[in-house]
């Protein structure tokens, strides 16, 4: 796994379309990602250890 900083930016657009609409700030927090991709049989496998 491998930290993530999080931080914000400005999302979408005042002259957008539809839900892209209206332009807003936006924050995330730090968070955890896997380095690694996996396959689904590789994280079915994961869910099914316990």
């Amino acid at each position: 796994m491998v930290e993530i900083e999080g931080g914000t930016f400005i999302m979408g657009q005042n002259n957008g379309e539809g839900d892209e609409k209206p332009e807003h700030l936006v924050e995330i927090k730090d968070f955890y990602i896997a380095k690694f991709e996996i396959t689904v049989a590789e994280y079915r496998k994961f869910c099914n250890c316990n």
